[in-house]
Protein backbone atom coordinates (compact mmCIF):
# COMPACT_ATOMS: atom_id res chain seq x y z
CA UNK A 1 0.00 0.00 0.00
CA UNK A 2 1.56 3.34 -0.64
CA UNK A 3 1.73 5.85 1.89
CA UNK A 4 -0.06 9.55 0.54
CA UNK A 5 1.30 11.17 3.54
CA UNK A 6 4.76 10.24 5.94
CA UNK A 7 3.15 9.35 9.21
CA UNK A 8 4.99 10.88 12.24
CA UNK A 9 4.72 10.88 15.89
CA UNK A 10 4.26 14.44 16.49
CA UNK A 11 3.77 16.90 13.59
CA UNK A 12 1.57 19.64 15.29
CA UNK A 13 4.50 21.57 16.84
CA UNK A 14 6.50 21.14 13.71
CA UNK A 15 8.04 25.03 13.38
CA UNK A 16 8.25 25.34 17.30
CA UNK A 17 12.35 24.90 16.63
CA UNK A 18 12.23 28.68 14.90
CA UNK A 19 14.19 30.47 16.54
CA UNK A 20 15.97 28.33 18.36
CA UNK A 21 19.20 28.28 15.42
CA UNK A 22 20.13 30.07 12.45
CA UNK A 23 20.47 26.61 10.40
CA UNK A 24 17.17 25.16 11.69
CA UNK A 25 15.55 28.74 11.29
CA UNK A 26 17.22 28.93 7.50
CA UNK A 27 15.80 25.46 6.91
CA UNK A 28 12.55 26.41 7.90
CA UNK A 29 11.90 29.30 6.06
CA UNK A 30 13.44 27.65 2.82
CA UNK A 31 10.80 24.68 3.26
CA UNK A 32 8.10 27.43 3.51
CA UNK A 33 8.85 29.53 0.25
CA UNK A 34 9.52 25.84 -1.40
CA UNK A 35 5.73 24.47 -0.72
CA UNK A 36 4.15 28.71 -1.48
CA UNK A 37 6.27 28.51 -5.07
CA UNK A 38 4.58 25.00 -5.40
CA UNK A 39 1.21 25.39 -4.02
CA UNK A 40 0.91 29.13 -6.07
CA UNK A 41 1.47 27.43 -9.23
CA UNK A 42 -1.74 25.13 -8.38
CA UNK A 43 -5.50 26.46 -10.36
CA UNK A 44 -7.62 28.06 -7.84
CA UNK A 45 -10.23 24.92 -8.08
CA UNK A 46 -7.36 22.29 -7.80
CA UNK A 47 -8.46 19.20 -6.41
CA UNK A 48 -7.04 17.50 -3.19
CA UNK A 49 -5.28 15.47 -5.23
CA UNK A 50 -3.45 17.78 -7.21
CA UNK A 51 -2.65 19.63 -3.89
CA UNK A 52 -1.22 16.51 -3.12
CA UNK A 53 0.94 15.57 -5.78
CA UNK A 54 2.07 19.36 -5.31
CA UNK A 55 3.29 18.94 -1.84
CA UNK A 56 4.41 15.84 -1.54
CA UNK A 57 6.44 16.62 -4.69
CA UNK A 58 8.31 19.52 -3.22
CA UNK A 59 11.81 18.93 -1.57
CA UNK A 60 12.16 19.77 1.43
CA UNK A 61 14.51 20.05 5.02
CA UNK A 62 11.71 18.52 6.86
CA UNK A 63 9.26 16.46 5.74
CA UNK A 64 6.50 17.70 8.77
CA UNK A 65 6.07 20.94 6.89
CA UNK A 66 4.79 19.17 4.16
CA UNK A 67 2.07 17.92 6.33
CA UNK A 68 1.02 21.30 7.36
CA UNK A 69 1.46 22.51 3.99
CA UNK A 70 -1.29 20.53 3.14
CA UNK A 71 -3.40 20.60 5.83
CA UNK A 72 -3.19 24.66 5.73
CA UNK A 73 -3.70 24.97 2.25
CA UNK A 74 -6.75 22.60 2.02
CA UNK A 75 -8.54 23.60 4.72
CA UNK A 76 -8.48 27.21 3.31
CA UNK A 77 -9.50 26.49 -0.25
CA UNK A 78 -11.79 23.27 -0.24
CA UNK A 79 -13.04 23.10 3.57
CA UNK A 80 -15.79 26.16 2.81
CA UNK A 81 -18.00 24.57 0.90
CA UNK A 82 -18.05 20.84 2.05
CA UNK A 83 -19.09 22.28 5.61
CA UNK A 84 -21.59 23.89 4.28
CA UNK A 85 -22.65 20.42 2.49
CA UNK A 86 -22.37 18.83 5.87
CA UNK A 87 -24.42 20.94 7.98
CA UNK A 88 -27.26 20.65 5.76
CA UNK A 89 -26.78 16.60 5.85
CA UNK A 90 -26.55 17.15 9.89
CA UNK A 91 -29.63 19.54 9.89
CA UNK A 92 -31.72 16.40 7.99
CA UNK A 93 -30.33 13.25 9.44
CA UNK A 94 -32.71 12.97 12.24
CA UNK A 95 -35.70 12.08 9.89
CA UNK A 96 -36.06 7.97 9.54
CA UNK A 97 -34.77 6.30 6.39
CA UNK A 98 -38.37 5.05 4.87
CA UNK A 99 -38.41 4.31 1.33
CA UNK A 100 -41.31 6.39 0.07
CA UNK A 101 -42.57 7.61 -2.69
CA UNK A 102 -41.61 11.15 -0.89
CA UNK A 103 -38.45 12.91 -3.04
CA UNK A 104 -37.44 13.98 0.05
CA UNK A 105 -36.26 11.11 2.26
CA UNK A 106 -35.07 9.59 -1.25
CA UNK A 107 -32.57 12.65 -1.40
CA UNK A 108 -31.70 12.33 2.42
CA UNK A 109 -30.90 8.43 1.91
CA UNK A 110 -28.73 9.29 -0.86
CA UNK A 111 -26.52 12.19 1.24
CA UNK A 112 -26.63 10.01 4.32
CA UNK A 113 -25.75 6.73 2.33
CA UNK A 114 -22.23 8.63 0.58
CA UNK A 115 -21.28 10.13 3.95
CA UNK A 116 -21.00 6.91 5.27
CA UNK A 117 -19.47 6.11 2.04
CA UNK A 118 -16.51 8.67 2.07
CA UNK A 119 -15.80 8.52 5.47
CA UNK A 120 -14.83 5.02 4.83
CA UNK A 121 -12.81 5.89 2.46
CA UNK A 122 -11.11 8.39 4.39
CA UNK A 123 -10.59 6.01 7.19
CA UNK A 124 -8.76 3.96 4.95
CA UNK A 125 -6.10 6.87 3.48
CA UNK A 126 -2.85 6.70 4.94
CA UNK A 127 -2.50 10.01 6.62
CA UNK A 128 -2.48 10.89 10.09
CA UNK A 129 -5.49 10.84 12.90
CA UNK A 130 -5.63 14.69 12.95
CA UNK A 131 -6.19 15.05 9.59
CA UNK A 132 -9.02 11.98 8.94
CA UNK A 133 -10.72 14.05 11.84
CA UNK A 134 -10.87 16.78 9.49
CA UNK A 135 -12.03 15.34 6.20
CA UNK A 136 -14.73 13.15 8.40
CA UNK A 137 -17.70 15.19 7.75
CA UNK A 138 -16.95 17.30 5.32
CA UNK A 139 -14.97 16.05 2.24
CA UNK A 140 -17.58 15.15 -0.43
CA UNK A 141 -17.56 11.34 -1.45
CA UNK A 142 -15.87 11.79 -5.20
CA UNK A 143 -12.52 13.54 -3.64
CA UNK A 144 -12.09 10.46 -1.08
CA UNK A 145 -12.95 8.57 -4.16
CA UNK A 146 -10.03 10.25 -5.55
CA UNK A 147 -7.80 10.47 -3.06
CA UNK A 148 -8.13 6.62 -2.37
CA UNK A 149 -7.95 5.31 -5.95
CA UNK A 150 -4.76 7.92 -5.87
CA UNK A 151 -3.12 5.91 -3.04
CA UNK A 152 -4.17 2.44 -3.86
CA UNK A 153 -2.50 2.79 -7.72
CA UNK A 154 0.08 5.25 -7.46
CA UNK A 155 3.05 3.71 -5.75
CA UNK A 156 5.88 1.34 -7.53
CA UNK A 157 6.41 0.36 -10.53
CA UNK A 158 3.67 -2.25 -12.02
CA UNK A 159 2.61 -3.64 -15.24
CA UNK A 160 0.06 -2.02 -16.96
CA UNK A 161 -2.15 -5.27 -16.62
CA UNK A 162 -1.59 -5.17 -12.89
CA UNK A 163 -2.10 -1.55 -12.56
CA UNK A 164 -5.79 -2.54 -14.10
CA UNK A 165 -6.07 -4.81 -11.49
CA UNK A 166 -5.39 -2.80 -8.83
CA UNK A 167 -7.83 0.22 -10.54
CA UNK A 168 -10.69 -2.83 -10.29
CA UNK A 169 -9.75 -3.51 -7.11
CA UNK A 170 -9.98 0.11 -5.85
CA UNK A 171 -13.54 0.71 -7.82
CA UNK A 172 -15.06 -2.69 -6.10
CA UNK A 173 -13.83 -1.34 -2.23
CA UNK A 174 -15.66 1.86 -2.91
CA UNK A 175 -18.89 0.15 -4.53
CA UNK A 176 -18.94 -1.81 -1.25
CA UNK A 177 -18.82 1.71 0.99
CA UNK A 178 -21.70 2.73 -0.67
CA UNK A 179 -23.86 -0.71 -1.07
CA UNK A 180 -23.38 -1.28 2.59
CA UNK A 181 -25.36 1.12 3.89
CA UNK A 182 -27.88 0.72 1.52
CA UNK A 183 -28.35 -2.79 2.46
CA UNK A 184 -28.29 -2.02 6.18
CA UNK A 185 -31.22 0.77 4.83
CA UNK A 186 -32.97 -1.74 3.12
CA UNK A 187 -32.67 -4.65 6.78
CA UNK A 188 -34.73 -1.44 8.62
CA UNK A 189 -37.31 -0.96 5.10
CA UNK A 190 -38.30 -4.90 4.93
CA UNK A 191 -39.71 -4.10 8.65
CA UNK A 192 -41.77 -0.97 7.58
CA UNK A 193 -42.73 -2.97 4.65
CA UNK A 194 -43.90 -5.35 7.01
CA UNK A 195 -46.00 -3.03 9.11
CA UNK A 196 -47.73 -1.66 5.96
CA UNK A 197 -48.36 -4.95 5.58
CA UNK A 198 -49.60 -5.73 8.52
CA UNK A 199 -52.07 -2.50 8.72
CA UNK A 200 -53.78 -3.84 5.34
CA UNK A 201 -54.62 -7.14 7.38
CA UNK A 202 -56.74 -9.80 5.60
CA UNK A 203 -58.80 -7.27 3.52
CA UNK A 204 -55.32 -6.29 1.73
CA UNK A 205 -56.32 -8.46 -1.76
CA UNK A 206 -59.48 -5.93 -1.53
CA UNK A 207 -57.55 -2.95 -0.72
CA UNK A 208 -55.60 -3.41 -3.15
CA UNK A 209 -58.08 -3.58 -5.70
CA UNK A 210 -59.50 -0.84 -4.65
CA UNK A 211 -56.14 1.42 -5.12
CA UNK A 212 -56.22 2.39 -1.42
CA UNK A 213 -53.54 4.45 -0.31
CA UNK A 214 -51.64 1.96 2.02
CA UNK A 215 -51.99 -0.78 -0.53
CA UNK A 216 -50.13 2.15 -3.19
CA UNK A 217 -47.36 2.44 -0.66
CA UNK A 218 -46.85 -1.09 0.10
CA UNK A 219 -45.92 -1.93 -3.89
CA UNK A 220 -44.02 1.33 -4.39
CA UNK A 221 -41.56 0.50 -1.01
CA UNK A 222 -41.24 -3.38 -1.86
CA UNK A 223 -39.85 -3.12 -5.02
CA UNK A 224 -36.45 -1.08 -4.74
CA UNK A 225 -35.69 -3.41 -1.67
CA UNK A 226 -34.91 -6.19 -4.06
CA UNK A 227 -32.16 -5.40 -6.28
CA UNK A 228 -29.31 -4.00 -3.71
CA UNK A 229 -29.92 -8.06 -2.33
CA UNK A 230 -29.23 -9.32 -5.77
CA UNK A 231 -26.73 -7.03 -6.90
CA UNK A 232 -24.60 -8.39 -3.49
CA UNK A 233 -24.88 -11.86 -4.70
CA UNK A 234 -24.14 -11.27 -8.58
CA UNK A 235 -22.72 -8.12 -9.06
CA UNK A 236 -23.29 -7.67 -12.98
CA UNK A 237 -23.39 -9.13 -16.43
CA UNK A 238 -25.90 -10.87 -17.93
CA UNK A 239 -26.99 -14.00 -15.96
CA UNK A 240 -27.33 -11.22 -13.06
CA UNK A 241 -29.98 -9.43 -14.74
CA UNK A 242 -32.25 -12.41 -15.57
CA UNK A 243 -32.20 -13.24 -12.10
CA UNK A 244 -32.69 -10.25 -11.06
CA UNK A 245 -36.22 -10.03 -13.45
CA UNK A 246 -37.23 -13.95 -12.03
CA UNK A 247 -36.00 -12.57 -8.42
CA UNK A 248 -38.20 -9.41 -8.98
CA UNK A 249 -41.06 -11.23 -10.27
CA UNK A 250 -41.01 -13.75 -7.45
CA UNK A 251 -40.42 -11.60 -4.32
CA UNK A 252 -42.09 -8.16 -5.79
CA UNK A 253 -45.20 -7.63 -2.87
CA UNK A 254 -48.49 -6.52 -4.57
CA UNK A 255 -51.25 -5.43 -2.43
CA UNK A 256 -53.36 -7.87 -4.44
CA UNK A 257 -51.50 -10.94 -3.15
CA UNK A 258 -52.99 -13.14 -0.72
CA UNK A 259 -52.75 -12.43 2.82
CA UNK A 260 -50.83 -15.29 3.75
CA UNK A 261 -48.44 -14.44 0.73
CA UNK A 262 -46.94 -11.28 1.83
CA UNK A 263 -46.05 -12.11 5.22
CA UNK A 264 -43.86 -15.10 3.62
CA UNK A 265 -42.28 -12.67 0.78
CA UNK A 266 -41.39 -10.70 3.80
CA UNK A 267 -40.34 -13.23 5.86
CA UNK A 268 -37.94 -13.98 2.78
CA UNK A 269 -36.47 -10.71 2.08
CA UNK A 270 -35.27 -10.05 5.41
CA UNK A 271 -33.81 -13.20 5.64
CA UNK A 272 -32.11 -12.62 2.08
CA UNK A 273 -30.82 -9.02 2.99
CA UNK A 274 -29.27 -10.18 6.19
CA UNK A 275 -27.33 -12.38 4.31
CA UNK A 276 -26.09 -10.32 1.50
CA UNK A 277 -25.35 -7.67 4.64
CA UNK A 278 -23.33 -10.08 5.76
CA UNK A 279 -21.70 -10.82 2.74
CA UNK A 280 -21.07 -7.41 1.73
CA UNK A 281 -19.32 -6.67 4.92
CA UNK A 282 -17.44 -10.08 4.53
CA UNK A 283 -16.44 -8.75 1.10
CA UNK A 284 -14.85 -5.62 2.60
CA UNK A 285 -13.03 -7.15 5.11
CA UNK A 286 -11.36 -8.98 2.44
CA UNK A 287 -9.82 -6.10 1.06
CA UNK A 288 -8.88 -5.08 4.56
CA UNK A 289 -6.70 -8.12 5.46
CA UNK A 290 -5.02 -8.41 2.01
CA UNK A 291 -4.52 -4.65 2.42
CA UNK A 292 -6.48 -4.06 -0.28
CA UNK A 293 -5.58 -6.58 -2.78
CA UNK A 294 -6.87 -9.64 -2.44
CA UNK A 295 -5.76 -12.42 -4.24
CA UNK A 296 -7.77 -13.11 -7.51
CA UNK A 297 -8.53 -16.85 -6.10
CA UNK A 298 -9.36 -16.05 -3.32
CA UNK A 299 -11.65 -13.36 -4.65
CA UNK A 300 -13.30 -15.82 -7.56
CA UNK A 301 -13.66 -18.19 -4.57
CA UNK A 302 -15.79 -15.64 -2.54
CA UNK A 303 -18.07 -14.44 -5.55
CA UNK A 304 -19.14 -18.21 -6.37
CA UNK A 305 -19.91 -19.05 -2.98
CA UNK A 306 -22.25 -15.58 -3.79
CA UNK A 307 -23.31 -16.41 -6.29
CA UNK A 308 -25.13 -19.74 -4.69
CA UNK A 309 -27.32 -17.39 -2.75
CA UNK A 310 -29.49 -15.98 -5.75
CA UNK A 311 -29.51 -19.47 -6.76
CA UNK A 312 -31.09 -20.14 -3.41
CA UNK A 313 -33.61 -16.92 -3.97
CA UNK A 314 -34.96 -18.59 -6.44
CA UNK A 315 -35.11 -21.67 -5.26
CA UNK A 316 -36.97 -20.65 -1.96
CA UNK A 317 -40.31 -21.58 -1.61
CA UNK A 318 -42.40 -18.50 -0.31
CA UNK A 319 -45.51 -20.75 0.52
CA UNK A 320 -43.22 -23.88 2.48
CA UNK A 321 -43.69 -24.32 5.92
CA UNK A 322 -40.20 -24.63 7.72
CA UNK A 323 -39.67 -27.77 9.50
CA UNK A 324 -39.69 -26.89 13.82
CA UNK A 325 -36.01 -26.59 15.34
CA UNK A 326 -34.62 -30.15 16.24
CA UNK A 327 -36.98 -32.30 14.07
CA UNK A 328 -34.16 -32.86 11.17
CA UNK A 329 -30.80 -34.73 11.96
CA UNK A 330 -27.68 -32.36 12.55
CA UNK A 331 -26.13 -33.71 9.08
CA UNK A 332 -29.29 -33.13 6.97
CA UNK A 333 -29.31 -30.00 8.00
CA UNK A 334 -25.97 -29.09 7.59
CA UNK A 335 -26.27 -30.53 4.07
CA UNK A 336 -29.46 -28.77 3.11
CA UNK A 337 -27.84 -27.36 -0.35
CA UNK A 338 -26.65 -30.31 -1.67
CA UNK A 339 -29.79 -32.29 -0.64
CA UNK A 340 -32.05 -29.77 -2.67
CA UNK A 341 -35.34 -31.82 -3.78
CA UNK A 342 -34.73 -34.42 -1.67
CA UNK A 343 -37.41 -35.64 1.12
CA UNK A 344 -36.41 -37.17 4.60
CA UNK A 345 -38.83 -38.71 7.02
CA UNK A 346 -38.31 -38.15 10.52
CA UNK A 347 -39.00 -40.39 13.78
CA UNK A 348 -42.36 -39.27 14.21
CA UNK A 349 -42.99 -40.20 10.38
CA UNK A 350 -43.53 -36.22 8.81
CA UNK A 351 -41.96 -36.28 5.02
CA UNK A 352 -39.72 -32.99 4.33
CA UNK A 353 -38.06 -31.89 1.85
CA UNK A 354 -35.29 -29.48 1.33
CA UNK A 355 -35.80 -25.98 -0.93
CA UNK A 356 -31.82 -25.28 -1.22
CA UNK A 357 -32.29 -23.42 1.86
CA UNK A 358 -34.53 -24.65 4.38
CA UNK A 359 -36.56 -28.01 5.38
CA UNK A 360 -40.20 -27.70 4.52
CA UNK A 361 -43.14 -30.01 5.36
CA UNK A 362 -44.40 -32.27 2.51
Amino acid sequence: MVTILPKENDWSGAFESIGKGVSEGYQNRADEMALQKSISSLPPDASPRQILDAVTGTKTYNPQAKQTAFKNYLGASQFAETKRRAQAVEGNSAAKNTITTNKANKEQAKEDSERVAADTLIDKLDIDDETKGKFKGNLPLQQATDLYKHQVTAGGKVSAFDKKIQEKQAEDYIDLTKEIPKLQSTVENIEYASKLAKELGVYGPLKGLLNTEKAAELEAVSFPLIEPIVKTFNPSGPIATQKLKIIQDKYQIRATDAPWSIPGKIKALKHFATQALNRAQARMALYDKYDGTPPKDVVSKFDRESETLSDAMMDYDLAGEEAPKGTIPEQEMKNVKELKGKTITSPDGQKYYSDGVRWLKK
